[in-house]
């Protein structure tokens, strides 16, 4: 009797840190949230599961990221719910942010998560 091949994936975790400022006088206020985040099926690594609580996760999907020096990305859920544009530095350049936003209001704009390097995210 033979077995079938089989093969064990191990589980990537990824540190996964969003933070915020709103500015307001007389000071800014900022907000850090600190979680981790899965790619449950390595086929598709813009599709990450992320949770900032417990085991509770969210859908977090890579729809855009920035080819030149991986300056921002364009997060989405898997509904029309929720859309993000995160960026490494403090203020994304305002060029960058009116075309990401245009992109985004375009009608009948279907995103896909991209196809991504693996060692991008690690």
């Amino acid at each position: 009797m033979s077995r079938p091949l089989t093969r064990s994936v191990p589980t990537v975790l990824i540190r996964v840190e969003n933070r915020g400022c709103k500015r307001n006088s007389p000071y800014d206020i900022c907000k850090t949230a600190n979680g981790h985040a899965k790619i449950p099926d390595p086929a598709q690594p813009g599709k990450l599961k992320v949770s900032f609580f417990l085991n509770f996760y969210s859908d977090y999907y890579v729809m855009e990221l920035d080819q030149e020096n991986y300056n921002y990305a364009l997060i989405g859920s898997s509904t029309d719910k929720y859309l993000w544009i995160l960026s490494r530095a403090p203020q994304l350049p305002e060029e960058i942010q009116k075309e990401t936003r245009h992109r985004c209001r375009t009608p009948r704009l279907r995103y896909q998560p991209v196809a991504m390097d693996r060692t991008i995210l690690i």
